[in-house]
């Protein structure tokens, strides 16, 4: 599939899951605290979220980021996505360009957490809309990363490690060469 094609099938699923909940653009515009032009335009592929509205969306609808990416769940206590099986996001130019690649969708009996690679282009600024709830964590894999929370920047390099609550709204920039990291949601 193309990558617009992947964003056309996403946005099929949460309009699926939100017609599911019975929720109209305006409840789940509210409940996820994005706007609802936004929304309808991501219901349609037309549109990415960010990886924080992401998970503001999936916790309004009440489902994993897994289920909404359409990867496969497994009933089997042991849990693998091979790299080539892994769905890659292109966020759009004003949210970043990141480009996330889910780890480990959601293994039955432990939805605690999601994890995600994410790459950022040299010089990429992160929404000043990152929040969400639970917890973030952050590790550098490669290059360096500045986190500007809300009464502190912090610089990142490779091997760093940063853990925050995700309702801190929150900024990331790239450094130069880009950075690869690896991104922990701890859900509350």
């Amino acid at each position: 599939m193309e990558p617009n094609e992947h964003l056309v099938q996403i946005g099929l699923r949460a309009r699926e899951m939100r017609k599911r909940r019975k929720m109209t653009l305006d409840d789940l515009s509210s409940a996820a605290g994005l706007s609802k032009g936004h929304l309808s335009r991501f219901e349609r592929g037309e549109k990415s979220l960010s990886m924080a509205a992401m998970l503001r969306l999936t916790e309004a609808l009440e489902m994993s980021v897994a289920a909404l990416l359409g990867e496969v769940q497994s009933t089997d206590n042991i849990h693998i996505v091979r790299q080539s099986e892994r769905m890659q996001l292109v966020s759009d130019a004003e949210d970043g360009g990141l480009i996330v690649q889910s780890l480990n969708g959601t293994m039955p009996g432990r939805p605690e957490y999601a994890a995600f690679i994410v790459t950022c282009p040299e010089g990429m600024v992160h929404s000043s809309e990152a929040y969400h709830s639970g917890c973030e964590a952050l590790y550098v894999l490669k290059g360096t990363l500045t986190v500007q929370l809300e009464d502190r920047e912090v610089r990142l390099e490779t091997g760093d490690f940063i853990e925050f609550p995700g309702h801190m709204r929150h900024v990331l920039s790239g450094g130069p060469g880009g950075t690869e990291l690896l991104l922990l949601v701890l859900n509350s």
